[in-house]
């Protein structure tokens, strides 16, 4: 059987300070939002912020899966 994640959680790109917060609540996935919920003058802080946080994690060896364009891509 395919494991099928059932919570997403979705944590603004804008809230670094939230990013670990939301890893550690036991959702099955945590997306960082880089869209709806960032206000537009803050979409170029949330990317870093993202890109930050996932360089850190990555460092970390901790797990993770990238959707971009919608495909999931593990490491």
């Amino acid at each position: 059987m395919t494991w099928q994640p059932v919570t997403w959680l979705y944590v603004p790109g804008d809230r670094p300070e939230r990013f670990g917060k939301a890893v550690a609540s036991g959702a099955d996935v945590v997306i960082i939002d880089l869209e709806d919920a960032v206000a537009p003058v803050r979409k170029d802080e949330a990317r870093a912020n993202a890109a930050a946080y996932l360089r850190a994690r990555r460092e970390s060896r901790a797990p993770d899966a990238i959707g971009p364009g919608g495909g999931w891509h593990s490491r």
